[in-house]
This record gives C-alpha cells, sequence and structure tokens, in this order.
C-alpha cells in the first residue's frame, strides 16, 4: 500500500533562519519516495478506410484503454474504455 509521509515545519526548524543571510537548507531527497506508483497502461487503436469514389470514403473505427492501477493510494481507479466509431467522408 503506498502512503505519503508529514512533511510538517514546526517553529524550532525556523529558529535562528534569516532568509537575507542563509538559503533554504531542508533535506528534500527523500521526496521521490512518497510517491511508490505501479500503473500499467495498454493502449489500442484500429482504423479501417474504405474508398467508395474518388471524392467519398466510409471509415470505422476501434480503441480500447486499459488502465490497472497495482497500488492504488487514494482510489482505485482501474478500468478499461472501449470506443467504436464511424465515419463518412466526403471531400469537397
Amino acid at each position: 500500500m503506498a502512503e505519503i509521509k508529514s512533511m510538517t515545519f514546526n517553529e524550532a526548524d525556523w529558529a535562528g533562519y534569516d532568509p537575507a543571510t542563509q538559503a533554504y537548507d531542508y533535506d528534500l531527497s527523500g521526496v521521490p519516495e512518497y510517491s511508490d506508483l505501479d500503473i500499467h497502461q495498454l493502449g489500442l487503436e484500429l482504423d479501417a478506410t474504405y474508398q467508395i469514389k474518388p471524392d467519398l470514403a466510409l471509415g470505422v473505427g476501434f480503441s480500447m484503454n486499459i488502465y490497472q492501477d497495482n497500488d492504488p493510494y487514494v482510489i482505485d481507479d482501474d478500468g478499461k474504455l472501449y470506443v467504436v466509431g464511424a465515419s463518412l467522408n466526403y471531400v469537397f
């Protein structure tokens, strides 16, 4: 399970800090580890066009997208999306 560790700064962290003379020196090297993502995505798209006449064509298409989050943190947003379409194309 993924988790985000608290990153808070209390008053003691700022004691003696003068922004005019000191640089920001907090160690944030562990920030990339706060988000341990394990996501798999697959996308497939197929299109076909049939030329009926030089200025007229018929098209069909299919699109599939699969999204799988193996380590959900806030929400489980696994899902699949399928789209089927058709078109009639005329060139003026």
